[in-house]
């Protein structure tokens, strides 16, 4: 894993200024790569930048990287999990590798294949592609988005880069509010792909090109997966085939020169890729876990102990307070860049943080729960159409009130909310939406609501949801999450998190070749008897003790909800309503009194809504009020 940026100019700029920022930018990137540097300009077009973090071939990968002839360059981010077989097929072409590195397959693969290179791969990563001969930038990002690539463009100038700190070395760039996201980032708690919270700041979204040449820039995606849906000999023979696919992604994951690791919950996903990992060890392999000290309704370091101790790994937890995950936070919202809606993102820095001492590269659990119907909202898609043939007068006159009369849950609440929807875009959106749509309006600032057109939520969603409205709704909405939600969230912050402890942090339940076959498994092989994941737990009985298969799905937790109704309370209020704070310019006032009132009343469940405003409160004191300060470099 690395670090790449670069700048491709069609002559704005004089090629020393040029150069300069992409030594600027470079530096910025230090913690994503300590290990190496370069850089590569054609003292034309464009320039490259790298920081390498050294995974494979440990002396001599160094980048950019070139062909033979110098003509095509590369400054890359990721691993390519099935380089090797890619490599023979091109030296049976008659290409000359000089390295070990997965790197050089692609310069060869891009001389060899153009555009089609992207295709054929089963990786992570964001890179760019120069080629001198047409003066053409490529950029690409993998089709889950697992590495994020950010880039700007201003009058045919392009800047891109692995981190949006990066882009700030151009003087030309300030950092402003872009509205419009704010309005998406209180919906979906993140901001989807290619909108940043940063006005003039994109994504590049996952499985797309953005490609630069005498004709100017344009984006074109790459990736498409196709809706259709096998159907399968019988459960079975599935979970035999789940068992041997996923066996085969860890063993492909696991290609590393420098040693590897595990991220261990305590729950199925983790145990089952440290089983396989085990298998293909010669040695007992190093896990780790993360959980609160003194807060142990809060984390799982009991359960990841005892499956440690089944599966004979070499284990280390590692404990936070209370106190170190809230002096972590404002550091947090630095490294990750944009506001978070997820407590849980800083304790996966912590244990990234413990384990890079023993390792470089952590496999984890992440991405099983999406395309397996892992999650609750999934049974509720699934059981949902008999809940709606209950009589409307019945479900919104006495079912809703009964459950918000009852709990202050939210999930609960707003599963009560979406399963009525019989239109499954609206139903979707009311899923993901922590507050109803209408309070959401109401919560934003008259000025910021008079800029922000309705139905933005919908309009991201629907594309997504119209690429597999054929499916049934639990396929649906396994996939929009899939492609939405997991690239954009977490997996946007698995990467920062990990990479701001130079670890590299790699998800076999997303290796491509895995993904299509778990994505072509029935939604009632994936949901039976009000469980989801159904399939791998059939496989699991075969792979692990008992004791890890009755364990309730837990999933890692913070007690943030408790702190919010009771010491943090004045906390938060005084950083989201204060006379300085950010959120009173952008948000009504009164409408975030009364969520820190409900919740610390007891009467509402709003923890994750105050999270994500006090994530944004911090994110504009960090970087919209105060630039960055990568653009005061004294270098500069």
């Amino acid at each position: 894993m690395c670090g790449i940026c670069g700048v491709y100019d069609p002559g704005l700029f004089a090629p020393a200024a040029n150069a300069m920022q992409v030594a600027r930018m470079r530096r910025s990137l230090v913690l994503r790569g300590p290990d190496d540097e370069g850089s590569y300009g054609d003292g034309e077009r464009a320039w490259l930048g790298h920081r390498r973090l050294s995974i494979l071939d440990v002396k001599g990968g160094h980048q950019p990287m070139s062909n033979e002839d110098g003509k095509v360059w590369v400054s890359y981010n990721g691993e390519v999990y099935n380089h090797a077989d890619l490599r023979r097929e091109l030296e049976a072409k008659g290409h000359v590798f000089r390295t070990r590195t997965d790197t050089e397959t692609l310069v060869h693969g891009f001389e060899e294949w153009g555009e089609e290179l992207f295709g054929r791969l089963n990786g992570i990563f964001a890179l760019a592609l120069y080629d001198e001969r047409a003066k053409r930038l490529v950029l690409a990002r993998d089709p889950l988005g697992v590495k994020p690539l950010y880039y700007w463009e201003h009058h045919g100038r392009i800047a891109f880069a692995s981190e949006i700190k990066a882009l700030f070395a151009d003087r030309e760039l300030s950092p402003a509010v872009d509205e419009e996201a704010l309005d998406l980032y209180l919906a979906f708690r993140y901001v989807p792909s290619p909108r940043t919270l940063f006005k003039r700041i994109l994504r590049l979204p996952p499985g797309h090109l953005l490609i630069a040449d005498y004709e100017g820039a344009r984006t074109k995606r790459w990736w498409r997966s196709g809706p259709p849906i096998e159907q399968p000999a019988g459960m079975e023979l599935l979970s035999r085939e789940f068992e041997e696919r996923l066996r085969a992604a860890v063993r492909r994951q696991m290609m590393s020169d420098v040693p590897v690791g595990s991220l261990l919950s305590g729950g199925l996903d983790s145990a089952l890729v440290t089983r396989f990992m085990q298998e293909e060890s010669p040695d007992s392999i190093r896990t780790f876990t993360v959980g609160f000290r003194d807060e142990p309704e809060a984390n799982e370091c009991e359960a990841a102990r005892e499956t440690a101790a089944l599966l004979g790994t070499q284990h280390r937890e590692v404990l936070i307070s209370r106190q170190e995950y809230l002096d972590f936070f404002p550091e947090s919202i630095r490294l990750l860049e944009e506001p978070i809606s997820s407590s849980s993102a800083l304790a996966l820095h912590f244990v990234c943080r413990a384990a890079r001492a023993d390792v470089k590269v952590l496999l984890c659990g992440q991405g099983a729960d999406e395309p397996l119907a892992g999650y609750g909202r999934y049974l509720g898609e699934y059981y949902g159409g008999a809940y709606r043939l209950l009589p409307r007068w019945l479900r919104e006159g006495v079912v809703r009130p009964l459950v918000e009369a009852t709990t202050r849950r939210e999930s609960l609440r707003r599963a009560v909310r979406s399963l009525g929807e019989a239109d499954p875009l609206r139903r979707f959106l009311a899923i993901y939406s922590v507050l109803p749509e209408e309070r959401r309006r109401a919560l934003l600032g008259p000025d910021v609501r008079a800029a922000v057109p309705e139905g933005g939520p919908a309009g991201v969603l629907r594309p997504f949801q119209e690429e597999v409205r054929e499916l049934d709704g639990v396929a649906q909405l396994t996939r929009i999450d899939t492609r939405l939600w997991l690239p954009d969230d977490l997996l946007l912050y698995g990467d920062k998190m990990s990479m701001a402890a130079s670890v590299e942090l790699r998800v076999p339940f997303l290796d491509l070749e895995f993904l299509r076959f778990a994505e072509s498994i029935p939604s009632a092989y994936k949901i039976r008897w009000f469980r989801g994941k159904a399939v791998e737990r059939r496989a699991a009985r075969r792979l692990l003790p008992g004791r890890i298969l009755r364990r309730a799905k837990q999933g890692f937790r913070t007690p943030i909800d408790g702190w919010f109704r009771a010491g943090l309370k004045e906390f938060v209020s005084d950083a989201l309503l204060g006379e300085s704070a950010a959120c009173r310019s952008y948000f009504d006032p009164e409408g975030v009194a009364s969520l820190v009132r409900e919740h610390a009343e007891g009467r509402e469940d709003h923890h994750r809504i105050l999270f994500a405003l006090l994530s944004f409160e911090l994110w504009h004191g960090q970087f919209v009020k105060n630039r960055p300060a990568i653009a005061l470099d004294p270098a500069s």
